[in-house]
């Protein structure tokens, strides 16, 4: 049998070097610049896309066999900029939307969208935020704007496309605008940040560069390729009275769909003998593809997520805060941040409103400590009792006073955790502090019978510095007394400095010569990656106070951006295993073995694979690397939940238990 291919490429076609260029950057995507993607899913969403290119050429343009390069340019183009953090199916929506666009959306018998620029807006509609375009920062700064320059010269003087002047007139129409926009925001955000945000953004590189560009959907003459970059631009700017978000992807949409809208209007009404074949071929596609979308959308449904649906017992009911007693007034927090750190103060701080349950007083209701980092000093920590009936009292705390009001010289409360550090019986509290030491308020009720608390922070030595957000507690050693983990988001110390400089937000080190400027290293360097945050701190509990141990010999030592930590016997040994949440990198996960030791695990790629057991049988839970996705595979293979973050995942994971395996494949 002799297989007949359709556009079967030349060593000239300009489609392979754009294939092979994008190839290059997914490798360096997975390998070096931390693209939210693993292997599989990049290899799945391109061949889905190709294999169902071949189907639909197959099916509605007579039985020849394509040769998919352009489908293998929109799965890889896609690839890079589809956001998967939601789930392993998620990217072969865009890649449905984007091909089925080529056989439906046609003039001529020509597709008229590009389809990635289709695929990716369709799927930015329906999919409620579920999927998304990849974030400016999954690049990185100098190696984004060294790729987005290469990109440049290669298709403008190599590649011969015959799409400059579409290019170049794009560019600078863009890019003019931008100024525009950067100088009336120049109160709000440095002007380099627009242009910066621009260049190293994966959306605006594949839009520049492969979406308009494609010679199938852009016009060839110079002066309709100008008219399109000015229509574009001009779309953008009016879409950010609206919005802020993927308004290039929207602009060109709207442009195509004008299009498309006029080259059928030029077309005029078909003669009645081409009208029924033309609108009998129309329908056979449209139920074509609508039955194939049904059919994977039920499929989907019912094998892929199980979904239990039944009635609930319960509802929420919103209590406003001044019927329940809870109140938190402005402060000024933010006018007392250094100046050379105004433009980022209210990010640094942004994060430190914490909430810390417990029945502080033993009367069966639930009590709340709150920290808010921005509030007023009279609501920056606060203790409300339950008084019942979705009512709360204020209790005083003067145990903090001293430090709520000098933030500058103390620090802010920015968590908290309720936690019996002296086996008394009663919950103490841990105030985590900012820019200052964390606070331990020791609980008298058992002692004095009233809602009291007394600092014991220096007797029990919690005197380091730090930047912290998160806490836990552990017994280490087995002694029956609770240990202690303390969290750093950001660096306490700033980097540089032959002695110790501690990093406060409210008052920066002068420089010590021309063009210092160590003090302001505190950002974190990378989005995928960032090893610059701080140290986190273990303290052994002793009984009558903690010693800190060296977390690089106990096998935790790292500088990642820690958020939250979470604790648990994942293997069954009896030991209590740490988990690391980390912000702008990988989360970090590290077994207890015994004798003040941690093994940190870790997969290819960022992929970590444990094995779980449920009720007797081996199935498999998938924890993926920052994107926090959990996915629960049951023994058969078939997908039992896909979860967006770990802590959403708790009502099923109770149900299994944890066997963690050194077959990291």
């Amino acid at each position: 049998m002799n297989l007949t291919w359709d556009r079967m490429p030349t060593w000239k076609d300009p489609r392979l070097p754009f294939l092979a260029l994008l190839w290059c950057y997914l490798v360096l995507g997975i390998t070096v610049l931390g693209f939210n993607r693993s292997p599989v899913q990049i290899i799945s969403t391109i061949v889905f896309a190709c294999i169902l290119d071949m189907l639909f050429h197959a099916a509605f343009k007579g039985g020849r066999l394509l040769v998919p390069l352009s489908a293998a340019i929109t799965g890889s183009s896609l690839s890079i900029l589809v956001n998967y953090a939601h789930g392993l199916w998620y990217p072969l929506v865009p890649v449905f939307f984007a091909i089925t666009s080529k056989y439906l959306l046609t003039s001529n018998g020509r597709h008229v969208f590009n389809p990635s620029l289709f695929g990716i807006v369709l799927s930015l509609w329906v999919a409620d935020g579920m999927i998304s375009a990849a974030p400016a920062y999954q690049w990185g700064g100098s190696v984004a704007l060294a790729l987005f320059i290469v990109t440049a010269a290669l298709v403008l003087f190599v590649f011969r496309i015959k799409r400059t002047a579409l290019i170049v007139s794009f560019l600078l129409m863009y890019f003019a605008v931008l100024a525009l926009r950067a100088w009336l925001t120049r109160w709000h955000m440095p002007p380099e940040t627009w242009f910066m945000g621009a260049l190293t953004s994966p959306a605006f590189y594949l839009f520049a560069f492969f979406m308009i560009t494609d010679p199938a959907t852009s016009p060839v003459s110079r002066k309709g390729q100008i008219l399109m970059a000015a229509v574009i631009v001009i779309i953008d700017l009016l879409l950010h009275k609206v919005q802020t978000h993927s308004t290039l992807f929207y602009a060109g949409f709207i442009y195509f769909l004008a299009r498309y809208c006029w080259l059928h209007l030029r077309q005029g009404v078909p003669r009645p003998q081409d009208w029924l074949p033309a609108l009998r071929s129309t329908l056979l596609r449209w139920g074509a593809v609508s039955v194939l979308a049904v059919t994977a959308l039920l499929t989907y449904r019912a094998g892929a997520i199980p979904h239990r649906a039944g009635e609930v017992d319960f509802f929420f009911h919103e209590i406003d805060p001044l019927q329940a007693g809870i109140q938190a007034r402005p402060g000024d927090l933010l006018e007392q941040v250094d100046p050379r750190l105004l433009h980022i103060g209210k990010w640094i701080l942004s994060v430190g409103d914490a909430v810390a349950v417990n029945d502080v007083n033993e009367d069966g209701l639930p009590d709340i400590f709150l920290t808010n980092s921005l509030k007023d000093v009279r609501d920056r920590a606060a203790l409300y009792l339950n008084e019942g009936d979705f009512r709360f009292t204020r209790v005083p705390l003067p145990a903090l006073q001293d430090m709520l009001d000098q933030p500058k010289s103390q620090g802010i409360p920015s968590g908290a955790l309720w936690f019996d550090y002296d086996n008394d019986g009663d919950s103490d509290l841990l105030v985590l502090v900012s820019f200052g030491h964390s606070r331990v308020l020791k609980n008298l009720w058992r002692e004095q019978g009233a809602v009291q608390f007394v600092e014991v922070s220096e007797q029990l030595g919690l005197t380091d510095y730090t930047v912290s957000v998160t806490a836990n507690v552990l017994d280490i050693d087995r002694d029956g007394r609770l240990d202690l983990v303390i969290g750093n988001a950001m660096s306490p110390y700033l980097p540089g400095y032959e002695e110790p400089t501690r990093f406060n937000v409210f008052k920066l080190p002068e420089p010590e010569y021309s063009g210092d400027r160590r003090m302001l290293n505190v950002m974190h360097r990378t989005w995928h990656s960032a090893d610059n945050g701080g140290e986190n701190y273990l303290y052994l509990n002793q009984g009558t106070g903690f010693v800190k141990m060296s977390s690089r010999e106990l096998g935790l030592y790292e500088h990642r951006w820690t958020l939250d930590i979470g604790t648990g016997d994942l293997n069954n040994d009896g030991l209590t295993d740490l988990y690391f949440a980390n912000d702008f990198g990988p989360d970090s996960l590290y077994l207890n073995e015994g004798q003040q030791s941690f093994r940190k695990i870790t997969g290819q790629l960022g992929v970590l694979y444990i094995r779980v057991e449920e009720k007797g049988n081996t199935g498999e839970e998938y924890l993926m690397d920052h994107t926090a996705s959990v996915i629960l595979i049951d023994p058969e293979g078939r997908f039992r939940a896909v979860f967006s973050a770990p802590h959403k995942a708790s009502a099923m994971l109770k149900d299994f238990r944890v066997i963690a395996s050194d077959d990291t494949r």
